[in-house]
């Protein structure tokens, strides 16, 4: 089973237009913003695995995205992979929510925030 292998069809995704050049800034911010994100995740992750007794409840939580564009979806979707302690799991057959695997799911709302407000903005941003 091929969850995203919808997503992946490059000749849908990869059409370079008047925009792209305009986006390389953006693109630049994602970058710096997704390695301060992936540091700071792997700091938390460090800190959750040296303590003596690991309190964790992982789960399975569903984060609604705005983009509808496979490019967005698969940027999102990769970047909540990509950082420690997350794994973009599934997604809905309308494409409107990501199923993600934390690590810790103690605060569902708190990881869809910082989905929705540190890591989907800028992919929105640069690849949109």
């Amino acid at each position: 089973m091929t969850p995203f292998s919808k997503l992946y069809r490059l000749d849908e995704v990869i059409q370079p237009t008047g925009d792209w050049l305009s986006k390389i800034p953006k693109k630049l911010v994602y970058f710096y913003v997704l390695i301060k994100e992936i540091i700071k995740a792997n700091i938390v992750v460090a800190k959750i695995v040296i303590q003596p007794k690991i309190d964790i409840k992982p789960g399975i939580i569903a984060v609604p995205i705005r983009t509808k564009t496979n490019i967005g979806i698969t940027g999102i979707a990769n970047t909540i992979t990509l950082t420690p302690g997350t794994l973009t799991v599934d997604i809905s057959e309308d494409k409107s929510v990501l199923y993600v695997h934390s690590i810790d799911a103690t605060d569902p709302q708190g990881v869809r925030d910082s989905i929705r407000d540190d890591l989907e903005h800028y992919v929105l941003e640069a690849f949109e």
